[in-house]
């Protein structure tokens, strides 16, 4: 193995990171679903491997005010992460946001679930919000993000009768007793689920 290949392994391998990189790895997914989601998410679905719900559960996570385990790393990557620096996601929080992501953990919207037959260090990651969901999947390594997903929720009823979309349902009718044709709209009350895959 030449030199290249040895510096390649240590670049790839030594990041910095903040803490223990089990929890902070659950912030930055929870940074990034917050992210690609938009919003404040009312509500959190975490999957975990087995070692990950193990070694999170009691660790304190960094600038939470002594916060403990995988609720909390999601809530601080949620409220106050930024996912763009990886695995220094929530290095630099601020006080005001360690009060909110203590108000966000008693809302209680955190749910937590063991990844049975899935790769020794995983994570999933679902948040729903009043627009949309999105999901972020990581597997094998703390940063590497395998699937982005989002589901937007467009109701038509913020659809005007200028616009036509799928939803509509078109009837053209004429009839000589008026020198003009007449044309009904009729909307379906359907809510349009748009899938977008990353």
């Amino acid at each position: 193995m030449n030199e290249k290949a040895y510096i390649d392994i240590l670049t790839e391998e030594l990041i910095p990171a903040m803490g223990c990189t089990e929890p902070i790895a659950l912030a930055y997914a929870a940074a990034k679903a917050r992210e690609v989601l938009g919003e404040l998410p009312t509500k959190v679905c975490v999957g975990a491997s087995g070692s990950i719900i193990k070694n999170v559960k009691s660790v304190i996570v960094p600038n939470t005010n002594h916060l403990k385990g995988i609720e909390a790393a999601v809530a601080a990557g949620i409220i106050a992460g930024m996912a763009d620096k990886e695995l220094e996601v929530i290095a630099d929080i601020s006080k005001d946001k360690i009060e909110k992501i203590s108000e966000f953990l008693s809302n209680d919207c955190i749910e937590v679930y063991c990844i049975e037959d899935g790769c020794t260090f995983e994570i999933e990651l679902k948040v729903e919000g009043n627009n949309g969901t999105a999901y972020i999947r990581i597997a094998n390594y703390h940063t590497n993000i395998v699937e982005i997903k989002k589901i937007i929720k467009i109701s038509t009823a913020n659809i005007t009768s200028t616009l036509i979309t799928p939803a509509f349902f078109i009837f053209f009718f004429s009839t000589s007793f008026f020198s003009s044709s007449v044309i009904f709209f009729f909307i379906t009350s359907t809510p349009i689920t748009k899938n977008i895959y990353m």
